[in-house]
């Protein structure tokens, strides 16, 4: 039970000796599409909860004395509550959860690693959780509740199999699961990550209150695992092995593996792929240490989130890939909506990562159809990164502009004229459409005197403008009535921009 404590313990001894401390990330900041959400305690694993509006999250802990639990985060406001931690005595145990010898909740030292939800027979929400606290075991709660309001109640556990260090666990709705022995107990993770067979998958029976082994499941370092929803075949993944396989659980006949690098947890999407968190190279002893010893922050581990095709057995798309700041070491992927939640083992965060969709694809498209001059508009991949702004509210826009010299003119707008004709122009037809959108102008200046460093831009204008939200910058780039009556004059008036956006935040 005090097996990722001693590991923690030794990956400290074994940094000293053998590798520098890796950087870990302290600040909390968006990069792209990514936004990272902090005050987590190693949120290693998550599930989605009914109706999209809230995920469950188990908490790791990092010592004996900081624990772990479950948190329900809703996604609309972002609050954070626990619904459970060690120790506490709401629920009781129930007939048909579990092992009847497993008669009291977990105690105070309670650490949540793999997890599933499962809906049961009898149309209850049933949580699985494998905790190696108080008690090598998978725990069952009751999850109750519904739109973003959730709660649970403890109502049995299963003990592991002797010896087991249990990873990751997939519930089946007869109330059956199957479960990886990733090591035995006892194991140090932070001195060998070995390639050789160090576990296997286990299915435990409701109805005959045992487990049995699964055929064709020794592998090196089993991890996450996910089942069929008829309970029928089981998709395992081996992190040293660096593969996925599937196999038919009575038979234990291996139906396809597929080649993933150093896989953790997996969650099935929503189109029916499985989501699996991969580490971008192969995992040493070392990597596992640096990170696992990071006082603060988040490790930088590069990882990517892949999409596994169950039939074909094959990687079909990398939905996300990162490599240091905001978070590294993702080890889950879960898919909500068109946005992924991403866990880590060990860290102070997760990750909110907006996903481009068919809708996403269409805008650009249409933006790209309008906006070809990259010196004055964004070029495609800027585009893509606004639609896919992962912060939501206020943003302001700093745009620093050099303007033509001279008489402009445009033979299709039958306008010849200055440079000012064409920006009163521009701001005669634009300024209806910002008004409607809720965009306001804050500040324009003329040209900037340099100051501080070395600017060799010679810059005509400055200005600065509040937009409601990014959506709100491409609802006026598509407007059609500023497409038509503005952007002529814009391409008139401006010879080159730098943009910057950014997130508006209240002052402390």
């Amino acid at each position: 039970m005090q097996h990722l404590f001693l590991s923690i313990t030794f990956a400290t001894l074994l940094l000293v000796t053998q590798a520098p401390q890796a950087e870990p990330i302290l600040d909390c900041v968006p990069k792209g599409n990514a936004r990272p959400i902090c005050e987590f305690t190693n949120p290693e694993d998550m599930v989605a909860l009914p109706g999209g509006q809230a995920i469950l999250l188990g908490e790791y802990g990092g010592s004996p004395e900081v624990p772990g639990g479950l948190l329900v985060f809703e996604l609309e406001s972002e609050k954070k509550h626990r619904v459970f931690r060690g120790g506490q005595g709401n629920g009781a145990a129930e007939p048909g959860w579990g092992d009847p010898n497993c008669a009291t909740p977990p105690g105070k030292a309670f650490n949540a690693h793999g997890m599933d939800l499962v809906r049961r027979d009898d149309g209850r929400l049933q949580l699985l959780v494998v905790q190696h606290g108080s008690r090598e075991a998978i725990e069952l709660f009751e999850v109750i509740g519904s739109g973003a309001d959730w709660r649970v109640a403890w109502r049995g556990c299963v003990a592991a199999p002797p010896k087991a260090w249990l990873n990751s666990v997939a519930g089946v709705s007869n109330g059956d699961f199957y479960t990886t022995q990733m090591t035995p107990i006892g194991y140090d993770l932070t001195q060998d990550l070995s390639s050789d067979i160090t576990g296997h998958a286990f299915a435990w029976s409701q109805s005959e209150l045992s487990y049995r082994k699964i055929g064709g499941t020794d592998g090196a370092m089993p991890n996450g695992i996910v089942t069929s929803p008829d309970g029928r075949f089981i998709y395992m993944n081996a992190t040293t092995e660096h593969s996925v396989r599937k196999v038919e659980v009575a038979t234990g006949r291996e139906l396809g593996r597929a080649t993933v690098d150093t896989p953790d947890n997996a969650r099935w999407a929503p189109d029916g792929r499985i989501l699996i968190a991969s580490f971008s190279r192969h995992l040493t002893a070392q990597d596992f240490g640096a990170c696992v010893s990071t006082q603060q922050g988040a490790c930088g581990l590069p990882f990517k989130i892949v999409a596994l095709d169950p039939d074909s057995m094959t990687i079909v798309e990398t939905l996300y890939a990162n490599e240091g700041a905001p978070m590294g070491a993702g080890t889950v992927g879960l898919r909500v909506g068109d946005e992924l939640f991403i866990g880590s083992m060990h860290g102070d965060r997760i990750l909110r990562v907006k996903l481009a969709t068919a809708d996403v694809e269409e805008k650009l498209a249409k933006l790209m159809a309008i906006y070809h001059d990259a010196a004055i508009w964004p070029t495609e991949e800027q585009w893509r990164s606004i639609l896919l702004y992962p912060n939501k509210g206020p943003i302001v826009t700093t745009s620093f502009l050099q303007l033509p010299t001279g008489e402009v003119h445009d033979e299709e707008e039958g306008f010849r004229g200055s440079v000012a004709e064409a920006m009163a122009k521009y701001l005669e037809a634009t300024t209806p459409i910002i008004e409607r959108i809720g965009v306001k102008p804050i500040y324009v200046s003329g040209p900037p005197l340099t100051v501080i460093g070395d600017d060799s831009n010679q810059w005509d204008a400055v200005a600065v403008t509040r937009y409601p939200s990014a959506e709100a910058f491409i609802e006026l780039h598509l407007d059609p009535v500023y497409v038509e009556k503005s952007v002529p004059y814009r391409r008139l008036h401006t010879k080159r921009v730098i943009m910057l956006f950014s997130q508006q935040v209240p002052m402390p």
